[in-house]
Formats: structure tokens, sequence, C-alpha cells
């Protein structure tokens, strides 16, 4: 299949506003086209998408260069997913490895950094990134929220935003500069289908998450197993994990969640988290 264009969609193009162009010297990025408009079929349910769907970017990447890294004036000033993948990028905000942690009863409870100190240090990873995210992007969307990929090897946490009654699905550590491992947003499938492309980085559209995830098993999941859960939040939950053999038990503080699929190897369990303490980052 191929790209599906703007003009044979009938503008559905979300937060795409029709003959509005804006000079691509201000705002492209590595991987980013201000004026992009494709809608690629990666399957019969699926879309990849340009970020300027959900909302053309507000801030050139000059102004966005020139923030104070403080949280309140970043969240009044960015208005877009675009504009907030420009600040990761034109930033270069770091990756980092670990969480601030504690371990209770052989579990060990996994915590978010404060988001002052993501932008004071100005580094994250995949954690970091959705806990940043979902607080600057809180109510200008209809949904902000969570996934969470459980292996018995280790985890990994990316985004949702519900606009419109639609799904789109990413993973900000795809966009640091340090690892690009999105799909330029070109006029072309060789960019999407590209060597330096990971499938779940790229942004993604759906109806239906459920649909995303059935395609995330068979890209995803076959030579690893997984589970696949996401609850709506502008906070990533506590996380505990334990490991036994070829099992792994991981731990929530709720059941506030959907969980996909099961897998005897991984185990989801209720539990109650330490409280943490801040100062222990």
């Amino acid at each position: 299949m191929g790209f599906v264009w703007q003009d044979s969609i009938n503008g559905d193009m979300q937060g795409k506003q029709d003959n509005e162009y804006r000079e691509p010297k201000m705002f492209d990025t590595y991987a980013l086209r201000v004026n992009a408009q494709f809608r690629l079929p990666v399957n019969e349910k699926i879309y990849w998408v340009p970020v300027n769907v959900l909302g053309l970017p507000n801030l050139t990447n000059e102004k966005i260069k020139n923030l104070d890294r403080n949280p309140k004036e970043l969240k009044a000033n960015i208005n877009t997913l675009s504009d907030l993948i420009r600040y990761i990028q034109l930033n270069t905000m770091r990756p980092k490895n670990g969480n601030p942690y504690r371990i209770e009863n052989g579990i060990k409870w996994e915590f978010s950094t404060s988001i002052e100190r993501i932008v004071k240090r100005n580094e994250a990873n995949c954690r970091d990134l959705v806990e940043f995210s979902n607080y600057i992007l809180e109510g200008i969307y209809q949904e902000v929220g969570i996934i969470h990929w459980f292996r018995v090897d280790g985890g990994h946490v990316f985004n949702y935003i519900k606009n419109n009654d639609k799904y789109f699905i990413f993973d900000l550590t795809g966009y640091m500069n340090s690892l690009p491992h999105i799909s330029k947003e070109l006029r072309n499938e060789d960019s999407y289908y590209g060597s330096n492309s990971d499938f779940i980085k790229n942004l993604h559209e759906v109806d239906s998450i459920d649909d995303y995830f059935s395609y995330f098993l068979e890209k995803c999941c076959r030579t690893k197993l997984c589970v696949l859960l996401t609850y709506a939040s502008n906070e990533v939950l506590p996380t505990g994990s334990r490991r036994e053999r070829n099992r792994r038990t991981y731990f929530f503080p709720n059941r506030d969640f959907s969980q996909y699929n099961s897998d005897k190897h991984i185990v989801i369990e209720i539990a109650e988290p330490p409280k943490y303490i801040p100062e222990h980052e």
C-alpha cells in the first residue's frame, strides 16, 4: 500500500488547517517537516502520520531554544506535540539510565523523576519522557495516556494521545537526537521503511488502541514474550518488579489499567508501594 495524500482524504488531518503554510527553515528539524501531509497505511487499520496532524507548531525553532528551563513556563508555551518534540530535539535532551527506586519485600519499586529535575538536568529515559510530555500536553488533547510493554527481561513505557476519538501512539525516545530511530517525514515510503526506523517510535494513528496492540504483538513480540497494558494519566504509576528464573512479576498500586494480553511468564499483581522520598533521586 502506498501513501494517501491530504487531497485524497478530504482534509482529515487532525489539527491541520487548510492552505496554512509554515516556513520550513523556521520549524523543520532532523526528522520533522512542518508542512508534511501524508497518511501511510502500515496495515489496514494503522497509519503513519506526520506530527503536525496533532496541531501545527506555534513556536519557531529559535523561540523554542530561548525558552527557560522552567516547567511552568514550558507548559504555558508548548501547546502542540510538534512543539514538545522540537523542544526535546533542539535542546539536545540527553538519554539516561535507571529510575529512582526502593527495594521492599524483595520487590524493586521504580518511581518517576520529578519534572523539575528532568528539565533542569535536560536528560531523560523512557519513563521520564512520558512523565514530562504528559505533564506538558495534559488538557491540550482529549486524553493523554501511558503504554507499558513488559517482558521477562525488563520493561518499556511510551505514549498515546487521544484526539477527536482517534488514538495517536508514539515513543519519544526515538526523537532524541542521540537515538534517532524515527522516519523522516518525507514524501516516500523508503523513509518509513528505512533501516534506521523503529516501528514503535513513529507516530501512528488508529481508531482503536486494540488494533495497534494486535499489530504490535505480531511486529515486536515474535521472539520475546510480552504483556501490554495501558491507562489514561499524566503520571506514570510506581512500578514494582521481581524476577524468578524465567518468570517476572510486575506490581502496580491499583488496577486502574487495561491489560491487553497475558502470559504465564509475565504476571501482573497489585501491591502497595513504599513511600517514596524525592530526596533519594
